[in-house]
């Protein structure tokens, strides 16, 4: 399973990139919780990051981008 790398610094990217980045871990986290996903310890530690990543505790420019649907 492949996550995206998340840079240490969200503040630094652009609303394009953070969309973009949003749009990679979403999709990387559906492909992780399919039904039927076998998961690797790493895999569960991936996507405890990508969680993590994924709430609105992002850095402040997220604020401005639009709800998306998951």
């Amino acid at each position: 399973m492949k996550f995206p790398e998340i840079p240490s610094d969200l503040s630094s990217l652009s609303l394009e990139e953070l969309n973009e980045l949003h749009d990679q871990l979403v999709a990387a986290f559906n492909e992780a919780t399919a039904e039927d996903a076998v998961l690797s310890d790493a895999d569960v530690a991936a996507l405890s990051t990508v969680a993590d990543v994924l709430t609105p505790s992002v850095p402040s420019k997220a604020h401005a981008l639009k709800p998306r649907p998951l």
